[in-house]
Parts: C-alpha cells; sequence; structure tokens
C-alpha cells in the first residue's frame, strides 16, 4: 500500500449537492508520460464507474481536454492489473 502526506481537509459539494468533509493528500499523478504533483481530496469512490476523478484545477494549464474522444491513452487495466 502507497502512503501520502494529508495536508489538510476540505469541505467538497458532489454534483448531488450533499457536502463533505475530505482529507487533502498530496501525491504524484501519471497521465500517460507526464507525471505531476496535485493534491488529492480522498473519497469511496468503489460503487462508481470512475475511482478517480480529476478536477479542473488539477488538469488546467497541462492538458486540452476533447469531449468528443475517450481513452484517447488506451483502456485502463482491470483490478488484477491485466
Amino acid at each position: 500500500m502507497t502512503e501520502a502526506p494529508v495536508v489538510g481537509e476540505r469541505r467538497i459539494k458532489s454534483s448531488s449537492g450533499t457536502a463533505e468533509e475530505r482529507l487533502v493528500v498530496a501525491t504524484k499523478i501519471a497521465i500517460g508520460p507526464h507525471v505531476f504533483k496535485a493534491e488529492i481530496t480522498l473519497t469511496r469512490r468503489d460503487e462508481m464507474g470512475f475511482p478517480m476523478l480529476l478536477g479542473r484545477q488539477t488538469i488546467r494549464k497541462r492538458f486540452l481536454v476533447d469531449p468528443g474522444r475517450s481513452y484517447v491513452l488506451g483502456t485502463p487495466p482491470g483490478p488484477d492489473g491485466a
């Protein structure tokens, strides 16, 4: 298991309007060949379609989003790594 330092807490409002306090950790994120530092909030997403979401602040000035395309870097590996 990997560990990351907790840098704070934030109150986050979900798309359904529910607010919750979340821990914030500092970590590195890799998207294709790009690796960068980011602060992310933690929440359980095991019943959601995607295990992680990247917000506007994280991708700003790094990536251009084309909403008409998906999995440009290939499909992610399954739970067993394959």
